[in-house]
């Protein structure tokens, strides 16, 4: 069954296209390096056998290049390329009936840079999914060069199947260790980290540059932020040393105490939070945005 560990596993994409409903489910492009490593996989199932029926759906092309419209980096010159690359490749998978089951499947294509096809794979619904979840796994695949992979979930059949598909998850490994995130973690406003948003790559160097996007010291028993005058405790806000600057009434603000506005790097005196804006944002990025990417999509189509 669907991986417990999906973030938000209360729907699943069901595709019917005679029964009035989609053909094409959840999809994706990601830019690919040469020397990646992408692994997709998702569950699928459905609920009646086709009876050895072959009917397809004509204009699949159009329906997988519409499916991309508004999703983010896809050019229009982008889905046009797509679009004619769908027709070669669905004639070369094998059409469901045989078996009963529904030509129905996981798909990726791979176009290089300069939008030309360069190879496509599959993973196909088997009667393993008749009624029950079965997994569809690509494995790990290394791209052979830089461009573009565009990945969708499809029914092709007209025979008033139901096909679900469910967490529906691609692991993204970059080749390049120089574009790799070292580490990422979320933040309250006034530098308390979030439960559960830590992510740091095994094998890399610690980062210390966190919370104001400044070369940061935590200390492990208290958890404060030693910067460079003063130390400061992200879970009551407040720097826990007298101000030297005498900036506020209060020696004890940090940030002004209006972490939206302002940065306090030093420990001494707070200023516009533009001077520091590129390293706050590059320190919070969330852990989706890893060399490791993770992507969980958890479907609601009707």
């Amino acid at each position: 069954m669907p991986d417990a560990s999906d973030p938000a596993p209360n729907y699943s994409a069901k595709l019917n296209p005679d029964g009035g409903g989609a053909a094409v489910g959840p999809t994706l492009m990601i830019p690919v390096s040469a020397g990646d490593v992408v692994n997709m996989e998702t569950w699928a199932r459905y609920n009646i056998t086709t009876g050895g029926v072959n009917s397809l759906v004509s204009n699949l092309a159009a329906l997988v290049s519409s499916a991309f419209v508004g999703v983010s980096g896809v050019s229009e010159a982008n889905r046009i390329t797509l679009g004619n690359a769908v027709p070669g490749v669905s004639g070369n998978i094998p059409n469901g009936g045989g078996n009963n089951e529904p030509k129905a499947y996981l798909n990726y294509i791979l176009l290089e840079n300069s939008y030309v096809q360069n190879q496509y794979g599959l993973v196909s619904v088997s009667t393993d999914g008749y009624q029950a979840f079965e997994k569809l796994s690509t494995g790990d695949l290394t791209m052979p060069v830089s461009g573009y992979l565009y990945i969708y979930e499809a029914n092709e059949s007209i025979a008033n199947v139901d096909v679900w598909f469910d967490d529906l998850r691609i692991i993204h490994i970059k080749a390049n260790n120089t574009l790799q995130v070292v580490g990422a973690k979320d933040y309250y406003p006034f530098g308390l980290p979030i439960a559960g948003t830590e992510y740091w790559n095994e094998g890399r160097k610690s980062y210390k540059y966190g919370y104001q996007g400044v070369f940061s010291e935590q200390q492990e028993e208290t958890k404060w932020n030693t910067f460079a005058l003063r130390s400061y405790d992200p879970a009551l806000g407040r720097i826990i040393s007298s101000d030297p600057a005498g900036q506020f009434a209060s020696p004890y603000l940090g940030m002004a105490n209006n972490p939206a506005n302002y940065t306090d790097p030093s420990g001494a005196v707070a200023g516009a939070i533009a001077h520091s804006i590129f390293g706050a944002a590059m320190a919070g990025a969330h852990k989706e945005h890893q060399n490791e990417e993770k992507i969980f999509f958890s479907a609601q189509l009707q």
